[in-house]
């Protein structure tokens, strides 16, 4: 995929999150990663149909999109923009395009909660960064920080909670 994209990743977010994102993008930056983070695109933003635009960075130009995902994220007519895009490219894909963070538990429509993410408030921005940078060079998943399996999450759906909870019960009560 390498060569294919202009971005190795893009970053959607909310201006209320920016703070913790620009830690995030700055450190990306320092390790040789391509990122799309507006702050950086300012001059080549100016004038353009923004609508347009960031429907092919989050569409087409990056090989991988995240999403950071907030109360505030949830609310923004852009970010749902940006997402609605990333979710498109992800349907047609066999790859995950779309690497959910979460500062909270907001839900996001057509992201399952069976989806992987990363728990942010885990984590420093720096640290996050080291994540990125592991998934995105293609790292094996046997680098993935193994003293810290708090911060990597997949909700569980309503069919592996029954049966979780089958289970307690047949071993609380077994005959």
């Amino acid at each position: 995929m390498g060569d294919k994209y202009k971005y190795k990743v893009a970053l959607s977010f909310a201006g209320e999150d920016r703070g913790y994102v620009q830690k995030v993008a700055d450190e990306l930056k320092r390790k040789g990663i391509t990122v799309f983070y507006d702050r950086y695109e300012e001059t080549e933003l100016w004038g353009k149909n923004l609508y347009v635009h960031l429907s092919e960075v989050y569409g087409e130009m990056a090989e991988y999109c995240i999403l950071f995902i907030s109360s505030h994220y949830s609310n923004k007519l852009w970010t749902n923009h940006e997402r609605e895009h990333a979710q498109v490219r992800a349907f047609k894909e066999k790859h995950e395009y779309i690497l959910p963070a979460r500062f909270d538990n907001t839900k996001i429509p057509g992201l399952p909660d069976t989806v992987g993410y990363i728990d942010l408030n885990n984590y420093t921005p720096e640290e996050f960064a080291d994540i990125i940078h592991k998934k995105v060079r293609n790292e094996s998943s046997d680098s993935t920080d193994k003293t810290r399996p708090e911060a990597f999450h997949a909700k569980p759906n309503k069919q592996e909670m029954l049966f979780s909870e089958l289970n307690k019960f047949y071993q609380n009560n077994s005959i």
